[in-house]
């Protein structure tokens, strides 16, 4: 049970059967390289671990260039909606032990809209709690949830010494994580207080750039704002520079505004990539769903980390955490070369498609497609850029 939404499409497709979503996942990971745990069905072919990346080829984006095109908004260039929903947590993120599990149990679960963000920060404090409960490596580690946050953890687990098995329903392209915007930005988040924050993006930004231009998804990119751009404001800025600007230097706007460099992670990309590393490194990946904490505190290793995401509350009873319904609208691509922030959305132009938000449906977890939101999305930024 991982923090995840069931990604459903406009194009109609329907939802697999349980049988046949074991099914794929085997197919999936065999595909990738990937070993099952002993019980676990999978095909025999596996794929080689792919090559390392090339050596780095982007170059910073500062400062930006002098004109952008504006997207083409056309009903004609929609792929589809996507329909994902945040693991929003009330008072801040989780990141602590359970003081009433058997064993050594850490919570880290509830970052909202900044799971890619905030993923290597939040991390990094589980990993120090793993050592404060005197776990020490080469313990044996489960991770619950194969998403951002949980593959994330098993990378810099790994780094630490330890051995990692990440227990999971679901794999990628199949998460949560696998339809988010992925701009590093704090967004939809209660992190704790400005001093987490601005420690947490320090962390994440170290993890993050390291990556960047690498090919594996991670890439520095522009964001321009209408308006203030608060969040990015957040950003490093010994790392990320920013200016005011009299004009948008996008084709067909005259506004104000403000640009900010940051960096775009593009999941689909990036996903894959992560896993096959953590493949390469020895983690094992384990699929399994879990209906109580007593199976959790039944499993064999050693010490436990719960990245499951809203699959915490039923699983630990955690009253804090609300879900928040987000909607995106995902475009043909289209070579922007920028991320736009609005007071009525938001866009970014990645390699696999140019995608609009968003929505914030606060307790809802209905993650059926409506075509009159793809409409409603589509108007917001039509009217901003002039092509209503």
């Amino acid at each position: 049970m991982s923090a995840r939404s069931k990604v459903q499409r406009d194009s109609g497709m329907q939802r697999c059967s349980r049988r046949r979503a074991i099914g794929l996942l085997g197919a999936g990971l065999a595909a990738s390289g990937l070993g099952l745990l002993p019980g676990c069905e999978a095909p025999p072919a596996v794929r080689p671990v792919p090559p390392p990346a090339p050596p780095p080829t982007s170059k910073r984006v500062w400062p930006p260039r002098a004109s952008y095109p504006a997207p083409d908004l056309a009903d004609a260039c929609v792929l589809r909606q996507d329909v994902g929903i945040r693991p929003y947590r009330r008072g801040a993120v989780r990141v602590e032990r359970d003081a009433h599990a058997i064993k050594p149990l850490i919570h880290q679960y509830g970052h909202g809209g900044a799971g890619i963000t905030l993923a290597p920060a939040s991390a990094s404090d589980a990993a120090d709690l793993l050592s404060e409960a005197e776990v020490a490596p080469p313990s044996p580690i489960a991770i619950l949830g194969a998403g951002i946050v949980g593959m994330t953890t098993a990378d810099l687990l790994l780094d630490r010494g330890y051995r990692v098995t990440i227990y999971t329903d679901r794999m990628t392209p199949d998460t949560t994580s696998d339809i988010a915007g992925g701009q590093f930005a704090p967004a939809t988040v209660a992190v704790g207080g400005a001093e987490r924050l601005t420690r947490w993006m320090r962390l994440a930004s170290d993890y993050y750039l390291p990556r960047a231009g690498r090919g594996c998804g991670v890439e520095r990119v522009v964001n321009f704002t209408a308006g203030g751009g608060r969040a990015l404001r957040l950003l490093p800025d010994d790392r990320f520079s920013s200016q005011a600007l009299t004009r948008l230097p996008i084709a067909g706007l005259e506004q104000p505004g403000s640009a900010h460099e940051t960096l775009l992670i593009t999941p689909p990309v990036y996903l894959p990539w992560l896993v096959g590393r953590l493949r390469e490194r020895g983690c094992a990946f384990s699929f399994r769903r879990f209906d109580s904490a007593s199976q959790v505190a039944a499993l064999p290793d050693t010490a436990v980390i719960n990245c499951l995401g809203m699959g915490s509350k039923p699983l630990y009873s955690d009253s804090r955490l609300v879900p928040i319904r987000g909607r995106l609208v995902l475009l043909k691509p289209q070579r922007l070369d920028y991320l736009f922030s609005h007071r009525n959305g938001y866009l970014f132009s990645r390699s696999d498609a140019v995608v609009l938000g968003g929505t914030y449906d606060r307790g809802t977890t209905d993650t059926t497609p409506d075509p009159r939101a793809t409409q409603r999305i589509l108007e917001r930024h039509r009217r901003f850029f002039g092509s209503a």
